[in-house]
């Protein structure tokens, strides 16, 4: 009965999130569009990155033309009153090459157009995985998929401009800087299943000491979400300690909800698209840092692919906190939701 159900489960989770190939109209005949369509809701913002990522690579290895759509389908770093009005993707970023003198009316006019599936693409197809970024024998497979990723996943103009100045603001002058990012929150107090185990911060804290001193850095960027471990480092290192205004949280703001990606932004209009405009300043300027040390998530892989090196670099391998158990309840639970 079980393995029945579970055979059910999968079937259906699978069959809702296909791939579908759409006739939208005549336009663009000799082209095939593949328009990228995961959901969004509960990722954050480099998951969505990554993930996005691997489907334009999936696509240029079809020859089709990729084309992020995070306009027709909720996300986060969209006002909800604005679905079909903006695609939040653009927030950020360009269109990759080839898909970058289509408009979406165009896209969803045309011939022959591919809806992508809504989870991660076939593993056959991804372009990085965990032991590619932090494998100390082999980094080629680093590199390989830096320069895709910097070839591909474009920055905006504007966005370009405001990444520059805060770079500038925090990295000018040749300073020599230490960075580290400290994930807390609902990684620390949540312990999600099937997540990256993170170092506690004092652990953190100790090694940045020694790096300090070693490597001859006068600063610290501290990348984090949590205020209390902002505080304990602001403790430590006082006004050798760099941060940018990335919005933080405590532990008290977790007692309703699992993921920061639920918390609710203040104020109207925008969704979270300054929270990620200014996450996304953080994991830049990690990535041109002198060193850099950090658990190991998906802000971090961001880090590497952004960077061009570092003097010396260190990820915290503390396995991943344990999966859900999968019990009958479960998967009945989850054969009603894709039914």
């Amino acid at each position: 009965m079980y393995n029945a159900i579970r055979k059910i489960y999968f079937f259906f989770r699978d069959f809702k999130n296909r791939q579908r190939k759409i006739s939208f109209g005549e336009e663009n005949p000799d082209k095939t569009f593949y328009v990228i369509t995961i959901n969004r809701n509960k990722g954050g913002l480099f998951w969505i990155i990554l993930v996005n990522f691997s489907h334009v690579y999936y696509a240029l290895s079809k020859n089709f033309i990729p084309f992020v759509d995070m306009q027709n389908y909720e996300n986060q770093y969209l006002d909800k009153s604005l679905i079909h009005k903006e695609n939040s993707w653009e927030y950020y970023f360009e269109q990759p090459d080839s898909g970058k003198e289509y408009t979406i009316q165009s896209v969803y006019n045309s011939k022959h157009v591919i809806l992508s599936n809504k989870t991660d693409v076939s593993h056959e197809y991804y372009t990085i995985n965990d032991d590619d970024i932090y494998n100390r024998e082999n980094r080629e497979r680093l590199l390989y998929a830096r320069k895709l990723f910097q070839e591909y996943i474009q920055i905006n103009d504007k966005t370009r401009k405001y990444l520059d100045n805060e770079r500038g603001v925090f990295l000018g002058g040749g300073r020599r800087v230490l960075g580290v990012l400290c994930r807390g929150t609902d990684y620390i107090n949540k312990k999600p299943p099937g997540h990256l185990v993170q170092p506690g911060p004092d652990e953190v804290i100790k090694k940045a000491e020694d790096i300090l001193e070693k490597y001859s850095c006068s600063y610290i960027y501290l990348a984090t979400e949590d205020q209390d471990i902002y505080d304990l480092f602001e403790a430590r290192f006082g006004k050798i300690l760099l941060a940018n205004g990335q919005k933080r949280f405590r532990k008290t703001d977790f007692k309703n909800i699992q993921y920061i990606s639920e918390i609710e932004p203040e104020g109207a209009g925008g969704g979270n698209y300054l929270l990620g405009l200014e996450y996304l300043s953080s994991i830049n300027i990690l990535s041109k840092c002198t060193c850099f040390i950090g658990g190991r998530t998906c802000g971090t892989v961001g880090v590497y692919l952004m960077s061009g090196g570092f003097e010396y670099d260190y990820t915290w391998d503390l396995g991943r906190y344990p999966s859900e158990k999968i019990t009958l309840k479960y998967l009945l639970n989850k054969f009603f939701k894709y039914t």
